[in-house]
Parts: C-alpha cells; structure tokens; sequence
C-alpha cells in the first residue's frame, strides 16, 4: 500500500471515532441549575462518590470534580501539573453508570476531550482521552487521590 493511502486510511478512521464519541455522548439539557446538594442522589446514584481528585494511573494528570448540578454541568479542574483550562463539563446519568465529558481548550489542549465513566465497583474513572494536537485516542483510567 503506497504512504498516500494509508495516511487516507488512517485519518478516516480517527474521523469515525471522533464521530463515535461525539454522538455517543450527547448529553441533554435538565432543568435546574442548583447544585447538587451535600449526600443527594440523582436516579439511583450518589454524585457525592464522585466529588474529590483523581489522578490518572499513568501519572501526573490530576482532575478535580466539584458541584455536580441537575443541569447535567458540573465544575471541573485539571492539571497537568500547572492548571489547564476545562472549557466545557458535563456529566449525566446512563442506566448503568455516571458519565463525564469534559473538553480541554488552553495551549497544547485545542480541544483535547474525556470521555468518562464511573466504576463503582472498583471506584475509578475509566474511559477515554482524545489527545487533540496528535488526534490519537487513548484509553484511561483515573484512580481516586487518597
């Protein structure tokens, strides 16, 4: 195959994931936008397990989750180490799990995104990072911050 074709081949299919993620994590508008209060429950999970820092388990990146609020937003930090600017934060409730979204834009970060789900049985945040400056697409997990 010549070097043309697969530089083709190889930009649709980050063009398919790309599209994949965005679709699949459509997160609708609630009403509301009070926080969350302290030990509330939205469906049948407590956000509250969620709230504090997480480090991801390849080192060095830490995330902040704060107010998770019935709009489906919430407020989030990230660090890598010095704080990266979260452009956008949502979250909302799938029939399994909590899921998160949260979009990077600051420099280096044009648009890099987390595609997040909450493992309650083993309390981590597991999912995806799409690395914008390389678009190449990982898998990750972070673990709670003791």
């Amino acid at each position: 195959m010549s070097y043309y074709y697969l530089n083709l081949r190889s930009k649709l299919i980050t063009g398919i994931l790309l599209v994949s993620l965005t679709v699949g994590l459509s997160f609708p508008e609630f009403a509301g936008t009070q926080p969350v209060g302290k030990n509330a429950t939205v469906g049948s999970y407590n956000t509250n397990l969620l709230l504090g820092v997480w480090e991801r388990s390849d080192g060095g990146y830490v995330l902040e989750l704060k107010d998770f609020r019935k709009n489906g937003t919430l407020t989030a930090v990230y660090y890598n180490p010095k704080s990266i600017n979260v452009s956008r934060s949502q979250w909302q409730q799938g029939s399994d799990a909590v899921y998160i979204l949260l979009e990077l834009r600051d420099v280096n970060y044009p648009g890099s995104t987390y595609t997040l789900r909450y493992d309650a049985g083993t309390d981590r945040l597991v999912g995806k990072y799409f690395q914008a400056m390389d678009k190449i697409i990982y898998d990750i997990e972070f673990l709670r911050k003791k």
